[in-house]
């Protein structure tokens, strides 16, 4: 499997080029939104050629819609003065990964165009960029071309059997590193630009749910309901999906002053507070439909296992972590999950395909 990454380099002056900018997490916090980007730039730096990066970290809140480009610079502060850009784990590991492939980006040097990452089953840790589009396309056509023949007489061949299935887990690895890659760079969207990213290719992108699911369906109507994805587990079970936003909370905070203090409260949300009996009812509808209806949706009838709800955002908050735990273990027949336990999910899944391909 060859994966292609593309970068766009914006040529600023004879020595720099803007990568362009990520935007590394976006939350919306009652009403009021924020996000974290990295903005970074190739210098041409002849003295050094290793130190040939150059980043900023922004921090924004919206006003009247929109962002405000206008960036304060730190180094006009008062002195005596401080400030401080907190990333949790995530946004952590995030800037690091990002920052290694722009080191890598950054050997092309000084221009305007694009880059390409190529990354191959061979090395996962092989990272190349080039400025050949064709090439990349070229290589990528081949894996898609080859056709059922192609690849019946590439298995009749012992030495390429071998090599494939060696191979197996580090394409697997390849693929879930691009998938938890892409959903990071979404939470800012909301459901209905998430499932749109999926269906541009929903055989992948499904994956994001999990290795352990089979057989997606997206948008599947049964009775008055529709499904935002089912797929099958086990082989004698399905289970439903419901997707809100990343951007919707799970919980609302709630404080209420105390002779002793203040007690912090996790009350469910508007959105979380919808969605579970809509689920249920979910369930209802499935036991109530007939194997003709999942004859015309491309399933055939089986149990209902359980529902997945995806909202939100997971805090570090111990009190909110808390709730949460509680909250599912309280719901039968229904998990609630974050965006951020989906890619902890694959993340867990990417360690474990290392370990057998040791």
């Amino acid at each position: 499997m060859i994966t292609g990454k593309e970068y766009n380099f914006k040529q600023t002056s004879k020595r720099t080029s803007e990568i362009g900018d990520v935007v590394l997490e976006s939350r919306n916090n009652k009403g009021l939104q924020t996000r974290q980007i990295l903005s970074a730039r190739v210098i041409d730096n002849s003295v050094d050629p290793d130190c040939s990066l150059n980043i900023s970290l922004i921090h924004q809140k919206v006003k009247d819609g929109k962002f405000d480009e206008n960036y304060q610079d730190l180094r006009k502060m008062e002195p005596g003065s401080s400030v401080s850009v907190r990333l949790d784990t995530l946004q952590t590991k995030k800037l690091y990964e990002l920052l290694r492939e722009y080191y890598g980006v950054s050997k092309v040097g000084v221009q305007s165009g694009r880059a390409f990452l190529v990354r191959g089953v061979e090395d996962i840790n092989n990272i190349t960029f080039t400025t050949d589009k064709d090439r990349v396309e070229a290589i990528n056509k081949l894996y898609t071309e080859i056709g059922e023949e192609g690849i019946n007489q590439l298995l009749e061949k012992p030495e390429i059997v071998k090599n494939l299935f060696t191979n197996l887990p580090k394409i697997r690895i390849d693929i879930l590193e691009q998938l938890k890659n892409e959903l990071s760079e979404k939470l800012g969207l909301n459901e209905k630009e998430i499932q749109k990213w999926i269906d541009e290719n929903s055989k992948l992108r499904c994956l994001i749910f999990g290795l352990e699911f089979i057989e997606y369906k997206r948008e599947v109507q049964f009775g008055n309901s529709r499904f935002d994805v089912l797929m099958e587990q086990s082989g004698s079970e399905h289970v439903i999906i419901e997707m809100k936003s990343p951007n919707a909370d799970v919980f609302e905070e709630k404080e209420t002053q105390l002779k002793n203090g203040v007690k912090k409260e996790f009350v469910i949300s508007k959105s979380l507070a919808e969605a579970i009996p809509q689920t249920i009812k979910y369930f209802r509808e499935y036991e109530n439909s007939n194997d003709e209806t999942f004859q015309k949706a491309g399933a055939n009838k089986k149990k209902p296992h359980k529902a997945l709800i995806i909202i939100g955002r997971k805090k570090d908050d111990p009190v909110w972590q808390q709730h949460f735990v509680d909250l599912n273990n309280r719901i039968s027949g229904i998990e609630i999950l974050t965006y951020d336990h989906l890619i902890e999910k694959m993340e867990n899944q990417i360690i474990n395909l290392k370990n057998l391909s040791l």
